[in-house]
């Protein structure tokens, strides 16, 4: 029961193409994120600024390539999208921030936790709110 019920939840191969564009979104996540801790920006910065990027590359990948959406984005999708990656970035930053400041794990290793955080938050928020019905 618990298994089927994970299926309705997660499509198996829609989720193994999300997981691929996430590597893509934690490269430019981490890409920017580093570049900028090296330059001097706090965690705060470095991840929001890491996160934005990610997110605008996550947009237009899972919309084509995840989701297989071929017909032009609403205004509500972007909304959506866009109310989706602020609770992604919030997820994120707050687990990193936590890493550092209550687990004491380096600036550069803090960021896998915001990225998983990330990823579940979302997954769910796009398959079941942002791109919903459109596929």
């Amino acid at each position: 029961m618990i298994i089927n019920k994970l299926r309705e939840i997660v499509d198996c191969r829609q989720f193994l193409r999300f997981a691929l564009v996430g590597v893509v979104n934690t490269g430019v996540f981490y890409i920017v994120y580093l570049i900028l801790l090296r330059i001097g920006l706090g965690i705060i910065w470095a991840a929001s600024a890491g996160q934005i990027m990610g997110a605008i590359n996550s947009y237009f990948l899972n919309r084509i390539f995840t989701f297989r959406i071929r017909k032009h984005g609403t205004i509500g999708e972007k909304i959506r999208f866009i109310f989706v990656s602020i609770g992604q970035y919030f997820v994120s930053v707050g687990l990193i921030w936590s890493a550092v400041y209550f687990v004491g794990i380096i600036e550069e290793l803090a960021g896998v936790f915001g990225v998983a955080g990330s990823v579940i938050v979302g997954y769910l928020g796009h398959r079941f709110w942002t791109f919903r019905g459109m596929e």
